[in-house]
């Protein structure tokens, strides 16, 4: 009997393993076709979009967490929403911030792509018109990796978004390979409306 109920504990420890495991294996701990009702995340009003609260390996930049997800694809998509940082109209704070991140995030992707520009007649290309350039979204300040070469990843994209014209926070997406599919059964689903 003894023997026996140490198999099952060993057994049951084993399949917590498994499951820590597969867990870290993605992004914030979320892999490609996994279930969002198995993560916590709860539908939103547009379709395929789910949030959570939290993943099974949250970052502590960010606030809340959103996937997109189909009953044939699974999760294709998955976004950390970064809190609120207060910054000067330079911009100073978020960038430094998003910098930050892009060190992190390049530990797991390699190298990014750096795009930092302004919309062509924009008319908030003074350097204290940083803030101004990224709440109108004439500004881009973001890192993008195409292409990684794990966790079935297409994409990954990390940027600033501005909440007002004096706070703004880090969003990191991560796309997988099921994205485009994803996409399609989406949008035939909306369009089954009319």
């Amino acid at each position: 009997m003894v023997v026996f109920t140490r198999q099952i504990g060993l057994a049951a420890v084993a399949v917590v393993t498994a499951g820590i495991a597969q867990a870290s294996e993605g992004p914030f701990g979320v892999s490609m076709g996994e279930s969002p009702d198995v993560l916590g995340c709860k539908p939103i009003e547009s379709p395929g979009f789910y949030r959570c609260a939290t993943l099974p390996k949250p970052h502590p930049a960010f606030e809340f967490y959103v996937v997109k997800s189909t009953a044939e694809t699974g999760i294709c998509w998955v976004k950390g929403i970064g809190t609120d940082i207060n910054t000067n109209p330079s911009g100073s704070s978020i960038r430094s911030k998003v910098d930050d991140l892009k060190e992190q995030v390049a530990l797991s992707y390699g190298k990014p792509e750096h795009d930092d520009w302004l919309m062509s007649g924009s008319i908030w290309g003074n350097y204290e018109d940083w803030m101004m350039g990224l709440l109108k979204e004439e500004r881009i300040y973001a890192y993008k990796w195409s292409h990684p070469s794990k966790n079935d990843l297409i994409l990954v994209y990390l940027g600033a978004t501005a909440s007002n014209s004096s706070s703004a926070y880090p969003v990191v997406e991560f796309s997988f390979s099921n994205k485009d599919k994803c996409d399609e059964l989406i949008k035939k689903k909306e369009a089954g409306s009319f």
